[in-house]
């Protein structure tokens, strides 16, 4: 679970609640929560406006996610090279 979903999930909305607070639509939620995409600053905006957080608090945990995920990966690739 992704640190941007976890904040969803801690408020007690449901992506259908999420989308309707902020916005933006379901799907985009979703990809932004499972790290399909990076999002834009119009769509943290957004969906912190919806969540009823700060920009700046989900803009660093939508980064802390991706940095999780790209050290994740590059631990992968390191075990198989060694």
């Amino acid at each position: 679970m992704t640190r941007v979903e976890a904040e969803r999930i801690r408020r007690k909305l449901s992506l259908t609640d999420a989308s309707v607070l902020s916005g933006l639509d379901r799907t985009t939620i979703h990809r932004v929560e499972r790290l399909i995409v990076r999002p834009r600053r119009a769509t943290i905006v957004k969906l912190a406006k919806g969540l009823g957080i700060s920009s700046r608090r989900l803009w660093d945990l939508a980064q802390a996610d991706w940095a999780d995920r790209l050290l994740a990966e590059h631990d992968a690739k390191e075990t198989v090279a060694s």
